[in-house]
């Protein structure tokens, strides 16, 4: 369905007492002539909603035959065509107020019909849809905790405290340890068997 409407203009002798026909070419067809109004006075909105099978591409007016014959020409101010169902509104024949002499009738004049042998066409602009994406990113910080431990070594006349300050460190630390340590054995064997040999002597 779609929704018409085609306002009148003032222009003198734009009110029409015969009115107009109407048909809209939708995927290459016309529908049909239908009638769109019997008459319209100077200003005056004509509406109507139009059955279709898609959205059409052109619509087109003619007049009525007259009998016996006589031009009674309909002078238009503009022509909208709206779709509800989509939310869709377009303008295809822009307000011809504000312009000087369009809405005068002249020949060539899309503003006016007044022909019942001949049409006047309208384009229609095409439907377009457009799509959105949306990307959400959620970034993470990770907090990472240092924990420096002290170390007590000790020795044999005194306690040194270290603070270990990397690992690098410690390793030399507990190298050195392990050092004086193997050293204090040693001493301590050698003094003993000094004394061991000593003793036998003296027996």
């Amino acid at each position: 369905m779609v929704f018409l409407s085609v306002q009148t203009s003032g222009a003198t002798g734009a009110a029409t007492i015969t009115g107009a026909y109407m048909s809209f070419e939708v995927g290459g067809t016309w529908t049909p002539d239908e009638l769109l109004c019997t008459d319209a006075s100077s200003s005056m909105v004509v509406e109507r909603v139009v059955a279709v099978e898609g959205w059409p591409s052109r619509l087109r007016l003619r007049a009525p035959t007259n009998s016996p014959p006589f031009i009674d020409g309909w002078g238009l101010r503009q022509i909208a065509l709206s779709f509800p169902t989509l939310g869709l509104s377009y303008t295809i024949l822009s307000d011809c107020v504000g312009s000087a002499d369009v809405c005068d009738c002249y020949v060539g004049s899309n503003y006016w019909v007044f022909s019942d042998t001949s049409y006047k066409f309208y384009e229609i602009p095409t439907t377009t849809t457009t799509s959105s994406t949306t990307t959400s990113t959620t970034t993470r910080t990770s907090s990472s905790t240092l924990t420096i431990t002290t170390t007590t070594m000790s020795t044999t006349s005194s306690t040194t405290s270290h603070t270990v300050t990397s690992s690098s460190s410690t390793t030399t630390s507990s190298t050195t340890t392990s050092s004086t340590s193997s050293t204090s054995s040693t001493n301590s064997t050698t003094s003993t068997s000094s004394t061991s040999s000593t003793s036998s002597t003296s027996s």
